[in-house]
This record gives structure tokens, C-alpha cells and sequence, in this order.
């Protein structure tokens, strides 16, 4: 027999080699690998397709080949180094299953539901973030539930109305590209028609500008004609002021001997504001005021100025000689051939029963002596004074055509403007965004108003956020669509830079702004749902989504059973 201590020795060498071989028979069986993470031990397994535990399907190829390569292609490893729970690249592509590498990525397959990758941080960090549980498999710490099958329900809904809306966004595009044609074409009919029609405003507005012209002289003239009239009545009423100042000094005359000298004084002033009036008349002749003048023979006297004879308008200018005629011989000469002729209240003047034009009616005179304003009006002043009137009545009707004219002319120059530019404008390789010319959509997030007018501006209720920059068609170095309309030179901030935002396209049956944010200072962000957007790819790819899933949620309903079989 052996000692104690021997065989104490013995059965613990039995207990470990059994402890070996049994911790070989389980790798060997399950193709483990061992690592430690934070004290504890984690299983790396391999999944079902044969890639390394937590690696992303899409990238599957790297990880199927002897070496695994990363970093770009500058770094390469054994594949056994792949999740050992030590980075070794430095864009952590190398630990998809451990949380070795800050940046790396771990993919939830999360069967029956979709599929998704979180940070390898939260790996067997005590949480359940993949529905399968995945990401907690190993870590020894909580056991997750599997919620896959109701999430994958719900996503399955969500990929079925997306499917949807992508086939109605489709269909409307199409409809959109296939009527672009029909209405370019109308477009470029309309330029045709507001070219000719712009040529036709122009004229017309050029022939409205030549009638105004013409009217505007006629009223000048016109306006001409009645200031002479305004001149002689003018003079005229000169000629009453210089009467009235003579007729204030001949009633001094008529004083005392005591007042003479203040008589003459008064005279002195008489005969200079005589002057004075008379320069202001055109130098009008003033005889000396009889004494006791009534008003009629002073109207006789003031006509006398004005009214010539046939005689006199024939003989031309009174000679010296007939200067010095004396009172009698003038009496005569005037009794022989009148200068004064009666003068009706028509304005006619009468001569033994001929009827003569007077210059001006006394009746109308005399009539004006009643508010202490003098009335000189003929009829060839009345005349003067109705051309006056009809022609400021044309002018006024002439300018408001012009006015009309030029209108019309320059909203027809705009519209054209506005066709030429849009015609011009690319907008899309399809024209898919042509439908979306003088259209706007709106939405109104939290307490901002937004409108997004595409080729045109942004607003932010009436701020100004941008104007569109116009698209390019794509060239060899482009691909993909255009999926962001951008919008700049908007107002400025207060002590800030100019406001922009960025509209990005997406995919949807109906047409709709929304997703709103500030992602930095007074620089926007939105999101367009719009058919416009949706492609075939987007399709095919939904599609393929919801067949995968459709898949995966009838293999883990299978298990489910099975388990529950068991």
C-alpha cells in the first residue's frame, strides 16, 4: 500500500488530467476557443454560416479566407487571432465577438426579427441589447429571453407598408416621367405665345407712350392759350389797383387848405404805386381819374385800353399830332369813330346795330366787382378754358393706358422669363423632379413654420433659410442620384453666418416635409418624402428584407415547437 501522501498525490493528478481531457472533449465538440474578458471566461463560437461569433454577414468573405486581412489591407493575421480578445487591428474589424476593440462593430443576427450591429462595447456587458440575446451569450453574466418573434411581427408590418408605399411611389414617378415630355412641350408652345406677346405689349405700349405724348403737347398748348387769357385778367385787375390807389388820393384833393401838403404827399405815393402796378401790367397807359368817376365809366375807361376799332386795328399806331389833340377834338375824333362800343352781357359789342366781338364782356366785369375780383372772360377764353379741359381729360385717360400698357408688358416679359428659366433648368436624368417646379410643401414643427419650394427658396415663416442651387446632370465621376436638394445664401444670423438648410430626399407614395432640426447654428436639416426618390433597388431590397424575415420567423417558430417538444 501506498503512503497517504502518495495517493493524495496520485488522485489529484487523476482529477486534473480528467479535468483536461474533459475541457479538450468540449472544445473539440463545440469548436471553441477560450478568452477572458474582465475576470471571466467567454465561449467564442462559430455561427451557423461558419463565420466568426458577432461577425457581420456582408463582410463575411474576409473572414473565409487563411489569413484574415484588416486595416485597409495593411495589416494581416492568422484567422486563429480573429476574436482572441485582443485587438490587433486598429479598425477593429479583428474582435467582432469580444469587447477587445473600442471601435468595433458586433452584429445581431436576432433571427426572426431584423437584423442589426451595436457597439462590441456592449458586448457581455450584463445587458441584453440584440433580441436573440446574443450579445450576452458568453458572458456568463444574465441569460436573455429571446423577443425576436414579436419584434420580428412588428417589423415584419413595417416592412410590408414600406413595400407598399414604395411600389405607389414608383408608379407615380413613373407617371410624372412619362407626362414630362407632354408638358416641356406645352412649355415651349408658351414661350413661343409670350414671345409674340411680349413683341405685341411692347408695341402697344410704345403706340400708348406716342398718344400720352401727343396728348401731353395738346395740353401744354392748351395751357398756353388759357395763360394768356390769365394775362391780360392779370392786368386788368392791375389796372383796378392802380384806380382805386388814384381814386384814394383824388378824395384828399377835394380836403382843406390845411391838408395840402399831406394831399401831395399821398399823390407822390399814388403815382408810385401806379408804377408799380402798371409795370406789373405789361406798362398798361393809365389816364388821369376824372374826379367823381362812376363805375360804369370807369369800366368804359379800362375797355378803352383793350378794345380797338376797325379803324384804329387798321391805321396802325396814333401819330404825335393826334396826341396833342385837345379834349373837345378827342370828344370828336371818339363821337366819329368809337373806341368804346357797347358791350352786351354775351360779350358782344354793338355799333349801330352791328354786332362786333368784344375782347371781354363787361357784364361779366362788373359781375366780378361784387367780391372784389375781376372776371375777364370772353368767349374765346370760355373756348380756351373747355380745350384746356378736354384735353387734360384725354391726357389723364392716355397716361392711364400707358400706365395699363407697361403692366401688361412687364408681367408678360416675367412670365416668359420665368418659362425660359424653367426650361432651362436640369432636373433630373429622368426629369423626375419636373413635376416639382412651382410647387411647396410646408410643415410646422413645434412652434416654427417651415416651407421648402423646390427650385425656388426655404423659408422659416417669413425668414429666408435659402435659394436652391440649381442641380447638375451627372457626369462619369457622379453615380447614384441626387437625394439632397441644398438651399443657401440665406439671411444672416445676429453675429452668425448665413442661413442654409439641406433637404434630403426619401422614398414615399405621397409627398411630405418633415424632420426638422438645427444640427449646428442657423445651418438646417429636413427630410422630403417624395416618389420622386423611390427606385427599383429600394424595391428589391425591401422585398428581399421582408422574404428573409418571413424566413426566419417560420424557422424560429419551428425551434420553438421543437423545444417545447422536448
Amino acid at each position: 500500500a501506498l503512503p497517504p501522501t502518495s495517493r493524495m498525490v496520485r488522485l489529484r493528478g487523476a482529477f486534473t488530467a480528467l479535468a483536461v481531457l474533459s475541457f479538450a472533449a468540449f472544445v473539440f465538440a463545440g469548436g471553441a476557443d477560450l478568452g477572458s474578458a474582465d475576470g471571466y471566461v467567454v465561449v467564442l463560437a462559430k455561427s451557423r454560416d461558419g463565420l466568426p461569433f458577432g461577425a457581420d454577414p456582408g463582410n463575411g468573405e474576409a473572414y473565409r479566407l487563411s489569413a484574415f486581412t484588416c486595416d485597409e489591407g495593411v495589416t494581416t493575421l492568422d484567422t486563429d487571432r480573429v476574436n482572441d480578445d485582443y485587438c490587433d487591428c486598429a479598425d477593429g474589424t479583428d474582435e467582432p465577438g469580444t469587447s477587445a476593440c473600442s471601435n468595433g462593430s458586433f452584429h445581431c443576427s436576432n433571427r426572426g426579427a431584423q437584423s442589426e450591429s451595436i457597439p462590441s462595447s456592449r458586448v457581455n456587458d450584463g445587458v441584453c441589447d440584440c433580441c436573440d440575446g446574443g450579445d450576452e451569450r458568453y458572458g456568463g453574466r444574465v441569460t436573455c429571453a429571446n423577443t425576436c418573434s414579436d419584434a420580428g411581427a412588428s417589423r415584419r408590418d413595417e416592412l410590408v407598408a414600406q413595400v407598399q408605399d414604395t411600389k405607389m411611389g414608383l408608379a407615380r414617378k413613373k407617371n410624372a416621367i412619362d407626362s414630362a415630355p407632354a408638358e416641356r412641350k406645352r412649355w415651349l408652345e408658351l414661350k413661343q405665345k409670350l414671345t409674340k406677346d411680349v413683341a405685341a405689349a411692347a408695341a402697344k405700349t410704345e403706340s400708348a407712350r406716342e398718344t400720352e405724348r401727343s396728348a401731353r403737347e395738346a395740353s401744354e398748348k392748351a395751357n398756353e392759350l388759357v395763360a394768356q387769357f390769365n394775362t391780360v385778367a392779370d392786368a386788368v385787375d392791375a389796372t383796378s389797383r392802380q384806380d382805386d390807389t388814384s381814386e384814394g388820393n383824388g378824395d384828399s384833393r377835394h380836403g382843406s387848405d390845411a391838408g395840402e401838403e399831406s394831399k401831395d404827399e399821398s399823390k407822390d405815393e399814388s403815382k408810385d404805386s401806379a408804377e408799380e402796378a402798371s409795370s406789373e401790367s405789361s406798362e398798361i397807359p393809365s389816364p388821369e381819374i376824372p374826379p367823381g368817376e362812376t363805375d360804369e365809366e370807369r369800366g368804359q375807361r379800362i375797355a378803352k385800353q383793350w378794345i380797338k376799332s376797325d379803324s384804329e386795328s387798321t391805321t396802325g399806331d396814333t401819330s404825335a399830332d393826334d396826341e396833342a389833340v385837345t379834349g373837345e377834338t378827342e370828344k370828336q375824333r371818339t363821337k366819329e369813330t368809337p373806341l368804346l362800343l357797347d358791350v352786351d352781357d354775351d360779350g358782344e359789342a354793338t355799333d349801330g346795330g352791328k354786332t362786333k366781338k368784344s375782347f371781354f364782356s363787361l357784364g361779366n366785369w362788373f359781375a366780378g366787382k361784387g367780391d372784389g375780383k375781376t372776371t375777364v372772360q370772353s368767349s374765346e377764353e370760355k373756348a380756351a378754358r373747355a380745350k384746356l379741359a378736354k384735353a387734360a381729360t384725354v391726357l389723364a385717360s392716355a397716361t392711364t393706358a400707358l400706365t395699363a400698357a407697361e403692366k401688361k408688358q412687364k408681367e408678360t416679359q416675367a412670365e416668359l422669363t420665368k418659362v425660359e428659366l424653367d426650361l432651362s433648368r436640369f432636373v433630373g436624368p429622368s426629369a423626375e423632379y419636373q413635376h416639382m417646379l412651382g410647387a411647396c410643401y410646408a410643415a410646422k414643427i413645434d412652434k416654427y413654420s417651415y416651407t421648402v419650394c423646390p427650385f425656388g427658396e426655404a423659408k422659416q415663416g417669413g425668414t429666408k433659410l435659402g435659394v436652391m442651387e440649381p442641380l447638375e446632370p451627372p457626369d462619369t465621376t457622379t453615380t447614384g442620384s441626387h437625394t439632397t436638394f441644398r438651399f443657401t445664401d440665406g439671411e444672416h444670423c445676429w453675429n452668425g453666418p448665413k442661413r442654409s438648410i439641406a433637404v434630403s430626399l426619401a422614398c414615399a407614395g405621397e409627398p411630405k416635409l418633415g424632420g426638422v432640426t438645427e444640427p449646428s447654428r442657423c445651418e438646417y436639416h429636413a427630410v422630403l418624402t417624395t416618389p420622386a426618390a423611390c427606385d427599383d433597388a429600394q424595391l428589391v431590397s425591401l422585398e428581399s428584407e421582408l422574404r428573409e424575415l418571413e424566413v426566419d420567423v417560420a424557422e424560429a417558430a419551428a425551434e420553438a415547437r421543437g423545444e417545447e417538444l422536448r
